[in-house]
């Protein structure tokens, strides 16, 4: 079975095992990671915005920049970009 976001098959949330595909996501400031949003299922980048959606729609919208993808154990790691 697989899940999606909308019907958009860029957007796959489950595999076919079942595993869930969604992460949480960390902004880090001065070295410290503090929890900005869970169960992400979208993250698009364009530009310097980085746009991120959970399974359930609510959406974050920030100036940042991925640092760090653990697929293992499910986090994103962003830092904010400074202008």
């Amino acid at each position: 079975m697989e899940l999606w976001v909308g019907d958009d098959p860029e957007y796959l949330i489950m595999d076919k095992e079942g595993k869930m595909c969604l992460a949480r996501a960390y902004i880090s400031t001065n070295g410290q990671r503090e929890l900005l949003l869970e169960e992400v299922a979208i993250l698009k980048i364009e530009g310097k915005m980085l746009y991120l959606r959970t399974l359930f729609g609510e959406q974050r919208e920030i100036a940042a920049a991925v640092r760090e993808v653990d697929f293992q154990n499910s986090t994103i790691t962003i830092a904010a970009v400074r202008d």
